[in-house]
């Protein structure tokens, strides 16, 4: 089995919400009467000289990215990129795959999304699920955070109670903006999902220490779980500061492994939340929660807004590690339910606020060729 073709596929889909998180808050609370914004992607396919095909997905892409020769990443040009590199070798062979990048000079959500698809034709070759190939199933349930961005509380209020009605009691809410307001949010979002709700906040920087000190007491109350980046994260010394004078569990991002390691050294840092893309790969996602576990410390499968196919591989790193502490820590995995269309053949299900996860060969889904050009984007050549 050798890689023949590669395929990227632009998709363009907009959001139901229109998504403001706490660095963009201070220019203004968002309404539900705006337009949703709009997320791009690449749904990359593999094939090989036998005929079958591998899936992967180039998540929430950022259209000023731009390839490691300056280009503007765009379909045509990434494929050319990736095509030479990916062609005659055995999709198996994903740590050759993954020295042969580097080598490139390419990293990030392109390899992540060759990684994923490989991994996929792996499985379907074998006729296992993808998470055999990483271990083996090892939490049934998977709990799924719904992630809430900053909106005024009464445009917010119908969003949170659709979901506490379809069975979410994990949530993560976007803060940073007017303090009086995120209290407000966070006030109705407990209120909403009960005593026994998962509340994580992320500030996405927004805070200086000082107002983070302050902010942060004001929403202890609500008893949130945890609080991401309410600080630059770059401030090992700030963190500190804010972890001192806090009561809240504080959560950082898992990447770099440098930073990720300091962070350890320091003890500042409670919960890792963890993105595959950041690190190559699902298999590379699982060695950086190996080192956080035996740290002492908790990690957990975070999201940039996926696809179904995306969502699905993410769903199997999160089943297949028993270092991600699924049960104390749900994933961020909500990116089908939040965008408004998909290309798979059939729509990743949630139950009860629990992503499903199926025992089919792979990821266990195919694109719709007819859903690709509907959904057809304008990242192409």
């Amino acid at each position: 089995m050798r890689i023949v073709d590669v395929r990227l596929h632009p998709i363009r889909v907009a959001r139901q919400y229109r998504t403001v998180a706490g660095h963009g808050a201070k220019a203004g609370p968002a309404t539900a009467a705006e337009p949703a914004t709009i997320s791009h992607f690449y749904a990359v396919e593999l094939e090989t000289d036998d005929g079958r095909v591998g899936f992967g997905e180039c998540s929430d892409i950022n259209p000023r990215t731009t390839l490691p020769d300056g280009r503007p990443l765009r379909a045509g040009a990434a494929r050319d990129l990736l095509l030479p590199l990916l062609r005659g070798h055995d999709p198996h062979d994903t740590a050759r795959l993954e020295a042969i990048f580097k080598r490139a000079g390419v990293r990030g959500k392109l390899v992540a999304a060759a990684d994923m698809a490989c991994l996929d034709l792996v499985a379907r070759a074998a006729g296992q699920p993808l998470y055999n190939l990483l271990g083996g199933r090892y939490w049934r349930d998977l709990p799924v955070c719904w992630v809430a961005y900053v909106r005024h509380p009464r445009d917010m209020e119908p969003e949170i109670a659709e979901k506490v009605a379809q069975g979410f009691r994990n949530f993560k809410l976007k803060v940073g903006g007017d303090i009086d307001l995120d209290v407000a949010r966070v006030r109705m979002v407990r209120e909403l999902a009960g005593e026994a709700g998962h509340i994580k906040l992320d500030a996405n920087g927004a805070w200086s220490v000082d107002e983070a000190i302050a902010n942060l007491r004001k929403l202890e109350p609500y008893r949130p779980a945890a609080i991401e980046t309410p600080i630059p994260n770059d401030d090992v010394e700030g963190m500190r500061r804010v972890k001192a004078n806090t009561g809240i569990p504080f959560m950082e991002h898992g990447w770099p492994a440098a930073r990720v390691l300091e962070y350890l050294k320091q003890g500042i840092v409670d919960v890792f939340k963890l993105y595959a893309p950041a690190y190559g790969g699902l298999r590379q996602a699982q060695q950086v929660m190996g080192m956080i576990a035996a740290a002492g410390k908790n990690a957990y499968v975070g999201s940039d807004v996926e696809m179904g196919v995306g969502t699905l591989a993410f769903g199997h790193l999160a089943a297949a590690s028993p270092e991600c502490n699924i049960a104390a820590w749900p994933c961020d995995l909500r990116g089908p339910a939040l965008l408004t269309g998909d290309v798979l053949d059939e729509p990743v299900r949630y139950d009860n606020g629990k992503l499903m996860i199926d025992g089919r060969p792979g990821l266990g889904v195919t694109l719709v060729p007819a859903q690709l050009q509907r959904l057809k984007g304008d990242l192409d050549e």
